[in-house]
């Protein structure tokens, strides 16, 4: 056997060992992750879920967003405070949305899809989450957990090395500090006009 004839078999049957690898341990890996976050905010429970229940606020607080290429359209429908709300994002690099399945005096729970590419070999996911909020003396706790399921081999090895659950994370602390913020300025006492202020 030729020093040729024996470096290609030894390739070969390195790759076959290596395909051989990824899908049996994939098999292994977690097909789900959880990320969840809380935070406490000086504001009324009904003040948090004014803002929580209804999806035409979200933009206004939360950094979920979808950016699926230029031009990137959103549109709500839905009425606020019930469920069956949803937010769509649609673009040149594919489609999301995000629906309210259950909202509650205390909780709104959630679906996300979303696709890339065309439909026929499109990169796709499902997460379902909640946000619930109970009072506390002077302040509402908010907390925020969100869980996606893990189809393919691809996203069960992508989420052993924690890329996604990092950037969920991310997201759910921007937006609760965000929830914090839009809340904070909405209480805040309107500005007094120099001519009506007291000489």
């Amino acid at each position: 056997m030729s020093n040729t004839t024996y470096i290609l078999r030894a390739v070969v049957f390195s790759l076959a060992g290596s395909v051989l690898v990824f899908f049996l341990v994939g098999m292994l890996l977690a097909d789900s992750w959880q990320v969840q976050a809380s935070r406490s905010i000086p504001a009324t429970a009904e003040q948090v879920a004014a803002k929580v229940v209804d999806l035409g606020q979200w933009s206004d607080w939360s950094a979920l967003d979808f950016q699926l290429g230029n031009p990137t359209e959103q549109e709500v429908r839905g009425v606020a405070g019930q469920s069956g709300q949803i937010a769509t994002w649609s673009g040149p690099m594919g489609v999301a949305s995000l629906e309210l399945t259950r909202v509650t005096s205390e909780s709104v729970d959630y679906l996300i899809h979303y696709q890339y590419g065309a439909s026929e070999q499109s990169l796709g996911g499902r997460f379902v989450g909640s946000i619930s909020w109970q009072p506390e003396e002077l302040t509402t706790m908010v907390a925020w957990v969100e869980t996606g399921e893990l189809d393919s081999f691809v996203q069960r090895w992508s989420n052993w090395f924690g890329a996604l659950q990092d950037k969920v994370q991310q997201v759910q602390r921007s937006s609760l500090a965000g929830l914090a913020e839009s809340l904070r300025r909405n209480q805040a006492p309107p500005a007094v006009d120099a001519a009506d202020a007291p000489k």
